[in-house]
């Protein structure tokens, strides 16, 4: 299973660098590329959306766990849990 994780700067431009990390660590021939730059995408959009910002609290972290027949994506950013609405 390969591993790969790095920060991303909670802007507005966070979920283009998203999707470009994923393309960089999966390559561009991956089956599950699209669906995963999708996913990243969304996320790093609501962890900028609802988590705090700023105070030097403004990154949010990739990992992208890829083993032969799956891919999992997670993201963390420093803002507390919060109920929807």
């Amino acid at each position: 299973m390969k591993i790969r994780a790095g920060p991303v700067r909670q802007d507005q431009y966070a979920p283009h660098r998203a999707r470009l990390a994923v393309r960089a660590w999966l390559g561009s021939a991956h089956s599950a590329l699209y669906d995963t730059e999708l996913v990243a995408s969304e996320l790093v959009t609501n962890a900028v959306r609802h988590s705090l910002e700023g105070a030097g609290r403004d990154w949010a972290r990739l990992l992208l766990a890829e083993a032969p027949s799956r891919v999992r994506l997670v993201v963390t950013d420093p803002g507390n849990p919060t109920s929807p609405g």
